[in-house]
């Protein structure tokens, strides 16, 4: 009997600590140009101009403050963060002639020693005095806007019977509230559904998000001969698959609070049962030996900046007309669907602080205090003992073991005043609250 599968994610939104900075003594090492910055040959106006003086000009370099990028190590692709603030620049500051993103290495100050602190992201804007100085306010205010927020996701996966009708993938934005209801009605209304799993995570708007649910299957896949003693030996080679529901998401929320804006992917993947075998003979030996040869099947959608409207409270997205490729017959596969439900959440009062980071190999995670609670010494003036808190719930506690304030970053940066906790129990992640215990 063919069953359907229903992704659902349930994201809310916090209060972090703002993150914009901006340094004056900066020296560059390397320079990315977006299409802002580079003139094209049918843009014969910019391209003369770049030959002109430039006098009475202003150029403005402002760090961004790194949040977490889609991009792999290396790349110099943007992530949508960027991208949309650029966009907007655009748009807004039309008289700016240069919207360059650039990473510098800053000067910074902390605890009286001066250091060089390489890659930091900045955008570089140049043009008249008045329009550099529009566009850095319009920074400054996207900025803290963006980091005023925190994204929650809950999981749920369901498994129904599957719809009579097969479409392509393909994303909507639910436009009201009354189809939200009427859509999900339908899908609680579908026989034998089930929860299958309900995972969660917490990421900054604009961080990329990843959720899996999946099974790793191991096989052999080779063989390599071994000489015991006088024996000859063929020592399996082992190798896994993992099968099931891959979400890749980079979520930003809309400074002005309109909606949501994503970029996704989608992969779902299953393996062919029984696994395909066949047998051989080995190099330099007569043993016959097995080999597993797994057939992965795969489907999926990628999705670019779809932009998605709040209907009160929530912001919903729908991904339909995927399939779970089955591991028999091709017409047993399970129709998928994924909703993404944007919600908020009460933000972190003035006395509280919020995790921004994590060791992993000490366990020490770094908290941002508010400056009206640890002022210029957290190492000193920061709770001694702390409690973890997430949605209201206790996640552990912590002991306060150092901290720094940095002089040389704007006051709005969420590093310039960090103190260290240890963690006595419980965990603590990324985007927790932190309260004094006691």
């Amino acid at each position: 009997m063919n069953r359907a599968l229903f992704v659902v994610f349930a994201w809310g939104v916090g209060l972090l600590v703002p993150v914009w900075s901006q340094t004056a003594t900066v020296k560059p090492t390397e320079s990315i140009a977006t299409e802002g910055g580079v003139p094209l040959m049918k843009d014969l106006p910019l391209i003369g101009g770049l030959f002109q003086n430039r006098a009475g000009e202003a150029t403005r370099w402002i760090q961004l403050g790194k949040v977490g990028s889609s991009s792999a190590p290396g790349s110099q692709e943007l992530d949508l963060a960027t991208r949309y603030l650029m966009q907007r620049l655009r748009e807004d500051v039309p008289e700016l002639r240069e919207v360059v993103f650039e990473v510098r290495t800053v000067r910074r100050t902390s605890d009286g020693k001066t250091f060089d602190k390489e890659g930091e992201e900045g955008l570089r804007l140049a043009g008249v005095p008045v329009a550099v100085e529009r566009g850095v306010h319009l920074v400054q205010q996207y900025l803290l806007a963006r980091d005023q927020y925190l994204i929650e996701a809950r999981v749920e996966i369901l498994a129904c019977e599957p719809r009579t009708t097969s479409k392509e993938a393909s994303t909507f934005a639910i436009s009201t509230p009354e189809k939200r209801d009427a859509r999900r009605k339908v899908l609680q209304a579908i026989p034998n559904a089930s929860v299958i799993s309900a995972p969660s995570l917490l990421v900054i708007s604009g961080q990329r998000a990843q959720v899996t649910v999946v099974n790793t299957t191991a096989y052999i896949k080779d063989h390599e001969i071994k000489m015991v003693g006088t024996h000859l030996i063929a020592d399996p080679i082992i190798d896994t698959f993992s099968e099931g529901v891959f979400v890749d998401l980079e979520c930003l929320l809309e400074p002005a609070g309109a909606g949501v804006l994503m970029n996704g992917k989608v992969r779902l993947v299953n393996a062919a049962r029984p696994i395909r075998e066949f047998k051989t003979s080995l190099a330099d030996s007569n043993h016959e030996v097995t080999i597993q040869m797994p057939e992965i099947r795969e489907s999926g959608i990628t999705f670019e900046e779809v932009a998605i409207p709040f209907l009160g409270q929530e912001a919903v997205l729908v991904i339909e007309g995927l399939v779970l490729p089955s591991q028999g017959d091709a017409a047993d596969s399970t129709p998928v669907e994924i909703w993404c439900t944007f919600r908020p959440r009460p933000a972190a009062a003035s006395n509280e602080g919020v995790v921004i980071g994590r060791d992993q190999s000490s366990g020490q995670v770094f908290v941002n205090f508010p400056e009206s609670v640890v002022g210029a010494d957290p190492a000193a003036n920061a709770p001694a003992k702390v409690k973890f808190t997430r949605d209201g719930a206790d996640q552990g506690r912590g002991e306060r073991t150092g901290g720094w304030h940095m002089s040389g970053l704007s006051d709005t940066d969420r590093f310039r005043r960090v103190a260290i906790y240890r963690v006595t129990s419980g965990a603590a992640a990324e985007g927790d609250l932190v309260k004094t215990d006691g």
